[in-house]
C-alpha cells in the first residue's frame, strides 16, 4: 500500500512493501527521486540485516547456515504502518515465522520517515529483543534523478578511500584513494560504468548531488553511517543512488560466520540502534 506525507514544501509518497520511498516532489511538481523505467527498476530499497552480497548466499548464526540474500530480506517484507500525522509515518516490522528464514533473532525494525520544510528524515531504529547480542547491517538504496550533467559535490572532503572489491564483488582487503576532480564527480559512465563504490575517509558526513539540466539538488547527511556508496548504471544517464550504509559486502575469505562479518553492527540483548539519514530537496535558481 502507498502512504502519502506532505507538509508546505514537500510530498512524500512511501510503499509499505519494505517502507520504500518512491516519491518526492516539491509544491512545483518537481520529482526527486528516480522513477522506475527500462534502465533500472529499483527505486529505494532499505537494507537489512544484510548489506550488498554475501558470499554463496548463505551465512552461519549461532552456529546454524540461514540462506542471506543480496541486500537481505527487509525489501520484500510488508511493512506496518503503527503511527502516521500529516508529516511523519512510522515503519514496523517485528521478527516472525517468515523472518526466522534467514534470521534467529528476536527483533523490531522501525523506519520513520518525517519532513520539516525541504528536509526528509528518514530513521532506522532496530530493538533487540533476545536474550543475547544480536548482528546486523542496516542502510539504504535511494535512487534520485540526475543527467549526464549532474555532479556530486563532496563539500570539503578531500581525503577520500574506496574499500574495494574484487570484481566488484567480495572485498579483497583493500582500500585505495578515491580521487576527485575539483572536489567533485561527474556523473557518467566514467565513474559508473564499472559499478559501485563503496567510500570512506569523510571528515564531514555530507554530499550533494547537482542537477543543473533539472535545476535540482540533493543533499544527504549520514552522520549516523559507517560508510556512503555511490553507484548508477552502466549509462549513468537518469540515475543516481547515495546509499549510506552501517555495514559492508563480504570478504573473499568469508568464514560465513555472521557474528565475525566486517562491518556488522553488533547490539546488545535489550539495546537499541538509532541511524538516521537528512534528505534536503531543493529547487536551483
Amino acid at each position: 500500500m502507498i502512504y502519502t506525507i506532505k507538509n508546505d514544501t514537500l510530498t512524500a509518497k512511501i510503499n509499505s512493501l519494505g517502507a520504500e520511498l518512491i516519491s518526492v516532489q516539491n509544491n512545483n511538481g518537481k520529482e526527486f527521486i528516480f522513477q522506475p523505467s527500462d534502465i533500472w527498476i529499483g527505486q529505494a530499497k532499505n537494507l537489512f540485516p544484510n548489506i550488498a552480497l554475501a558470499k554463496d548466499n548463505y551465512t552461519i548464526i549461532r552456529g546454524k547456515e540461514y540462506p542471506m540474500n543480496q541486500h537481505g530480506f527487509l525489501k520484500t517484507m510488508e511493512m506496518e504502518v503503527t503511527e502516521q500525522t500529516d508529516d511523519t509515518i512510522v515503519f514496523t516490522l517485528e521478527n516472525n515465522e517468515e523472518t526466522a528464514k534467514f534470521l534467529p533473532y528476536k527483533f523490531i525494525v522501525n523506519i520513520v520517515f518525517a519532513l520539516d520544510g525541504d528536509k526528509l528524515t528518514q530513521t532506522f531504529t532496530v530493538k533487540n529483543n533476545d536474550d543475547a547480542p544480536i548482528y546486523f547491517a542496516v542502510g539504504s538504496h535511494t535512487g534520485f534523478t540526475s543527467t549526464l550533467k549532474s555532479y556530486v559535490d563532496f563539500g570539503g572532503n578531500d581525503k577520500l578511500t574506496e574499500i574495494c572489491r574484487e570484481d566488484m564483488q567480495y572485498l579483497n582487503g583493500k582500500e585505495i584513494p578515491f580521487p576527485l576532480e575539483d572536489g567533485k564527480i561527474p556523473v557518467t559512465p566514467k565513474y559508473f560504468e564499472v559499478g559501485a563504490h563503496i567510500l570512506n575517509g569523510f571528515s564531514r558526513k555530507e554530499i550533494t548531488l547537482v542537477n543543473p539540466e533539472l535545476n535540482t539538488s540533493v543533499t544527504i547527511d549520514f552522520d549516523d553511517f559507517n560508510y556512503i556508496t555511490l553507484w548508477s548504471t552502466k549509462d549513468a544517464a537518469t540515475v543516481l543512488c547515495m546509499m549510506p550504509w552501517c555495514g559492508l559486502p563480504d570478504s573473499l575469505d568469508s568464514n560465513h560466520i555472521f557474528e565475525e562479518k566486517k562491518g556488522n553492527v553488533k547490539l546488545d540483548a535489550q539495546d537499541r540502534f538509532v541511524a538516521k539519514q537528512e534528505l534536503t530537496f531543493k529547487e536551483l535558481n
